[in-house]
């Protein structure tokens, strides 16, 4: 059910995917005696990072840095090829039955975890049950789900209360992704933090020691897929003896590291850096388009943006142009555009279009005198981690303060300000980004009434529900395009554009293929 759907909106995107770097992964033979190109086991892989993880349960985790980690580290059912469709991954092949109301999974035999356990549908069926409860896309999926069991050892059904033609694809989204680990450590942990991380990854984890790096290392025992590699699916292979990921929380740092050899890649390299780095002969500069959309995050449940009148007014306050351009400098590396899905793809709608980038003191005004706004500081929780939500922040800051609010700018550690995001006492406004997924309600995990800023609408809610279960792609596109149109009346959160990433690594790493998730399988290093 639904495949018809996922290839339409997986070819229109897979379009959009600008792929940089030395090529796609590849496999032959090991050993030091192989020529230069070919795929070789060993050596130690450092990653310099934004900052470091706040967990590495990636189940109630929807930051990019805890992705960054665990992708290579836990695995899913199904994974996202290079065109963007779900894939069997932990899976070996799966079937609809009881009028598409029942998906039946069949699992992969003699698959390891990293304590040596095989894999069986009870650890799939607990660990998607958490998912289910604990992460955002989950939780817009819950409702729907009527019961998962274990039909036998390697057999798991997941039973609906309707049918629901996202659901493969959202078991394949790899962002907060829904990774299956051992049963007994899902069951010791229930809807609390993990206090082990064992998944079935190519990669294992040896040491995460708080403020200095994550050691993984090579998984001896890793079962991977026969077929070729191919996006996030297909065969993986753990080539690298240890890969480190190392906090580096200033943009230069870890580009002056990256060019002394110290780093083998580096996260968020400054976009308005690209044209001196480019003529570099050491470096691949790695662009990703498109990344996701960035964004200024209410707090939706407490304070004054439960008035949706202010939230309206900081719209109307803003410059997103200006803001764009300070966060990403480099014209090449963002678009002004009000649609929440990518232009590239089938969901792109401009919706909004009326109230998106029309800067109007005068509407801001008039909205916080009709909300009866008293001059109470607004608090503005950012960082200097993320370059671009700092940069974002000073000109919001700004913007709003000429239009009339006063903004207390509160600039924190990217860990820190994942923890206060989650307590509404301790903040009104937060800055962040929407990362891209070819399913629209996996990137928008704003839309959960779960995430940090707490949207509740009830206009949204059976739109979403309408989405999820449509199969027809016209259908579909029209609730889409009713989501996007609640969207702009009650304005959850501010867009401010598109963005596209930009990564770097050292020529010594080999294999390695951009995508808009990184990771390290089928990747080497040469001497």
């Amino acid at each position: 059910m639904g495949n018809s759907l996922l290839r339409f909106a997986a070819t229109s995107l897979a379009a959009a995917m600008l792929l940089a770097g030395c090529g796609g992964a590849r496999s032959g033979p090991e050993g030091s005696a192989a020529g230069p190109g070919t795929p070789r086991k060993g050596g130690v892989l450092q990653v310099a990072t934004i900052g470091n993880p706040p967990t590495l349960d990636i189940h109630i985790s929807t930051t990019a840095i805890v992705e960054q980690v665990t992708f290579n580290l836990y695995e899913t059912l199904f994974a996202l090829d290079s065109k963007f469709l779900p894939r069997p991954m932990l899976a070996d092949s799966y079937q609809w039955e009881n009028g598409q109301r029942r998906l039946v999974i069949k699992l992969r035999t003699g698959v390891l975890f990293h304590n040596g356990q095989e894999l069986t549908a009870a650890d799939a069926a607990a660990s998607i049950g958490r998912w289910l409860r604990l992460s955002a896309l989950g939780k817009q999926i819950a409702p729907n789900v009527a019961e998962i069991k274990a039909a036998d050892a390697h057999t798991m059904t997941i039973d609906l209360k309707a049918p629901m033609s996202t659901l493969v694809a959202a078991l394949a989204n790899p962002n907060n992704e829904a990774a299956i680990m051992p049963k007994a450590i899902v069951d010791a942990a229930g809807d609390k933090p993990l206090a082990e991380f064992v998944g079935t990854g190519p990669y294992k984890l040896a040491e995460f020691a708080q403020d200095r790096y994550v050691r993984l290392t090579r998984w001896e025992q890793y079962v991977p897929r026969a077929e070729p590699a191919d996006g996030y699916a297909g065969k993986k292979e753990a080539l690298l003896d240890e890969i480190d990921y190392i906090p580096v929380s200033e943009a230069q740092t870890r580009e002056a590291g990256l060019q002394s050899g110290q780093y083998h890649f580096a996260f968020q390299i400054p976009q308005d850096h690209y044209q001196t780095l480019k003529g570099n002969a050491e470096l691949d500069m790695l662009m990703t388009k498109p990344a996701g959309w960035t964004t200024l995050v209410f707090n939706k449940q407490k304070g004054p943006f439960t008035d949706v009148r202010l939230r309206q007014a900081v719209n109307w306050s803003l410059d997103p142009g200006a803001i764009m351009k300070a966060a990403y400098g480099d014209a090449d590396f963002y678009r002004l555009d009000p649609s929440l899905a990518p232009k590239e793809g089938p969901y792109w709608s401009d919706i909004g279009n009326d109230r998106y980038n029309k800067r109007s003191l005068e509407k801001a005004r008039a909205l916080l005198a009709e909300a009866g706004y008293d001059g109470r500081p607004i608090r503005l929780l950012t960082t200097k981690e993320y370059d671009y939500q700092y940069k974002t922040a000073v000109v919001a800051k700004q913007q709003m303060e000429e239009a009339g609010f006063k903004v207390d700018m509160q600039v924190v550690d990217w860990a820190t300000l994942v923890q206060r995001r989650a307590n509404p006492d301790l903040y009104d406004i937060f800055t962040t980004a929407i990362l891209f997924s070819p399913l629209p309600t996996a990137e928008n995990v704003f839309l959960s009434p779960a995430w940090p800023g707490w949207w509740q609408s009830t206009n949204l809610q059976q739109h979403v529900d309408a989405f999820n279960a449509e199969v027809d792609p016209a259908r579909q596109k029209a609730q889409w395009d009713e989501v996007q149109r609640v969207f702009w009346e009650e304005i959850p959160v501010i867009h401010l554009g598109d963005y596209f990433n930009l990564h770097a690594k050292r020529r010594e790493l080999k294999g390695y293929q951009s995508m808009p998730n990184v990771f390290f399988w089928n990747t080497w290093l040469e001497p």
